[in-house]
């Protein structure tokens, strides 16, 4: 979709035909809706222009996640540690790959921490493979997809999501319902965290994460236990779905 190939411009001309078709498109985030205006504003399609666009977030079970996380979760945390979890699906967008990089400096710096990352996918063999070729298995754990990720998200010092490019994760969301500090890389997902105050985006490039994890690590240590009630309202999201089926 985003890449100047060949491929990439058929996909944009046969999606564009498929999505006048449509009276209105749902959007998760308001970065989603820009981005895809900017795609397709290389293609003029009246037909297109005339839909209408709109965002909805999705709905989100507040208390279940907090329900959820009561549960014991199934390893339990070094609390003499610092203690960073992720939850994403194993691929080239999330950036795991270069989060074990990161992680093998700061260890190799005596920057002691431990990193979590809950979540399955095509690409769990390769990253196992650089977490044994690098040595860092005490310290680095891949511990696949679990049911109930809420128990580690809530047992976790940081949530942190580094993504070379996200939407509108929910999980963030969820985090932010746990009462978690978070740390993220600057994509999409920083609407996610707008007037959040436990939230810190660092610069999406290698070097950047590097730095912004030695200096979170080294200058808090344990996380002050701040509490803010996340006010996600379902209400008016409920609104809005009812509104566009009305009419």
């Amino acid at each position: 979709m985003f890449g100047n190939g060949l491929k990439s411009k058929i996909k944009k001309y046969i999606d564009k035909k498929i999505y006048s078709k449509y009276e209105t498109i749902v959007f998760v985030s308001k970065d989603n809706m820009r981005k895809f205006k900017q795609v397709y504003k290389e293609i003029r399609n009246k037909y297109l222009e005339l839909v209408k666009k709109e965002v909805i977030f999705n709905y989100i079970d507040k208390e279940k996640v907090l329900n959820k996380a009561e549960e014991q979760p199934e390893i339990r945390f070094d609390s003499n540690n610092i203690n960073i979890v992720t939850v994403a699906r194993l691929v080239p967008q999330k950036a795991i790959d270069r989060l074990i990089r990161v992680h093998k400096r700061l260890i190799e710096e005596n920057i002691s921490h431990q990193m979590y990352v809950i979540g399955d996918g095509p690409e769990k063999e390769k990253l196992q493979k650089m977490i044994d070729d690098n040595k860092i298995n005490d310290t680095f754990h891949l511990l696949g997809k679990k049911e109930n990720p809420y128990p580690y998200i809530k047992e976790a010092d940081y949530f942190c999501l580094l993504s070379n490019f996200e939407g509108y994760p929910m999980v963030l969301v969820e985090a932010k319902i746990l009462n978690k500090s978070i740390i993220i890389t600057d994509t999409a997902a920083r609407e996610t965290v707008e007037n959040y105050p436990k939230s810190t985006i660092l610069e999406n490039n290698e070097e950047s994460i590097f730095e912004g994890l030695k200096q979170i690590i080294q200058d808090n240590k344990k996380v002050e236990n701040q509490e803010i009630e996340e006010k996600y309202n379902n209400d008016i999201i409920i609104e809005k779905i009812k509104k566009l089926l009305n009419n």
